[in-house]
């Protein structure tokens, strides 16, 4: 039984192959993801007294305030979304594209759990070493942060 998210995802996905944009829609993902989890925007989008239709619109106006910075396939495939009133899928089939493509490119995904954020150095060097240790192309790390939890050193 699929997601319908995994069908928009992979809809997307294919798409971005057969013009050639992989890299660059990928790219732009990450970016819309980055700025839908933006504090202010989340505020919004999981409010409840806020309505579908009003989430969708909010989707489509920080898409707007960057016009021309995402990839017109991935702006076609938001503004689809917000007509369909699925707006509340977008990040989830934004997270499926970023899984398949990882899948499809090879790339290792390490989570790293702790207290605070972590810097960006610290970070490069955990992908570093996985990368060492498995031999993987690509790695990307994800850093968890659990504010109310202790943080080791391993």
């Amino acid at each position: 039984h699929q997601k319908p998210a995994s069908g928009y995802a992979a809809a997307l996905l294919g798409i971005a192959q057969s013009n050639g944009s992989i890299d660059p829609v990928e790219k732009d993902v990450q970016r819309l993801l980055k700025l839908l989890r933006n504090k202010q925007v989340q505020a919004v989008l999981t409010d409840p007294l806020v309505g579908e239709k009003q989430k969708g619109l909010v989707m489509i106006d920080e898409v707007a305030n960057y016009k021309g910075m995402f990839h017109k396939h991935l702006v076609s495939l938001v503004k689809m979304l917000v007509r369909k009133n699925k707006a509340s899928l977008i990040e989830e089939v934004l997270e499926e594209f970023e899984r398949i493509y990882d899948e499809l490119s090879g790339t290792k995904v390490v989570l790293v759990s702790s207290a605070k954020k972590m810097k960006e150095d610290q970070l490069s060097k955990i992908a570093m070493s996985v990368q060492s240790l498995t031999g993987a192309v690509k790695v990307k790390v994800r850093n968890l942060v659990h504010e109310n939890s202790l943080s080791y050193a391993v």
